[in-house]
């Protein structure tokens, strides 16, 4: 008998950038990303978002990012992203709700608290995986 495929097409490699201030955040959804099959780096703000990518040009899949967080927050992060790499793919997450975030089809939005399964979903969808 053949199992099931999973309902979620796992990762290739692809690396993806975590920045959240919360470290208990960053290891759960690294480990959530990294048991699929992705690749992880993890920041702390944008910051230091920031400066990952622009060592690393063209390294990085996806950004994973909190919205709230000390420094530099998501929405100044985003903002940046926008201005220098406009076609990666960005996953915004927050505690709050922001309304309709996911108007446009390279940004996701999870509502935290996530589940492992709809992270990986959602980056997924948003790699073009789905």
């Amino acid at each position: 008998a053949k199992l099931p495929a999973p309902a979620v097409p796992r990762g290739g490699g692809e690396l993806v950038l975590i920045v959240d201030d919360e470290i208990a955040i960053r290891q759960s959804a690294r480990v959530a990303l990294e048991s699929w099959g992705y690749r992880v780096a993890v920041a702390e703000n944008g910051q230091e978002a920031l400066e990952f990518i622009g060592q690393h040009p063209g390294k990085t899949a996806l950004l994973f990012s909190d919205m709230a967080m000390p420094g530099m927050g998501g929405a100044t992060l985003l903002a940046k992203m926008d201005a220098t790499t406009p076609a990666l793919p960005v996953l915004l997450s927050s505690g709050m709700l922001l309304g309709n975030q996911a108007i446009d089809p390279r940004r996701g939005f999870l509502p935290k608290p996530y589940t492992a399964e709809a992270l990986r979903a959602e980056v997924a969808r948003l790699l073009g995986r789905s």
